[in-house]
């Protein structure tokens, strides 16, 4: 069990790094992987500071819960900016 939970983990910090860096590129559907990611970690670290009983790494799951729910809300905010602006670009015409 322990090694499908860290196995789950560096899949997802991988897959936080790869569309943390998409977003820096400017792609908006990185934006909304990287927000998902952000929403795991959110809830995995919660499951870890709340529910896994009190250990030496409690300070450390409480950092990266409250890091990433902060990363989350600046996403969100950042993410729901650009939908505005994707909405306000003209539409062009693939055909006809």
């Amino acid at each position: 069990m322990l090694a499908w939970t860290g196995a789950i983990a560096l899949l997802a910090v991988a897959l936080l790094v790869v569309s943390g860096l998409g977003r820096w590129g400017g792609s908006h559907r990185a934006g909304l992987v990287w927000l998902g990611a952000l929403l795991y970690f959110v809830y995995a670290f919660v499951v870890y500071a709340m529910a896994v009983h009190f250990n030496s790494l409690f300070l450390a799951y409480v950092a990266v819960l409250g890091l990433s729910t902060y990363a989350a809300f600046y996403a969100a905010d950042e993410l729901r900016a650009s939908d505005r602006a994707l909405l306000r670009r003209p539409r062009t015409r693939l055909a006809g």
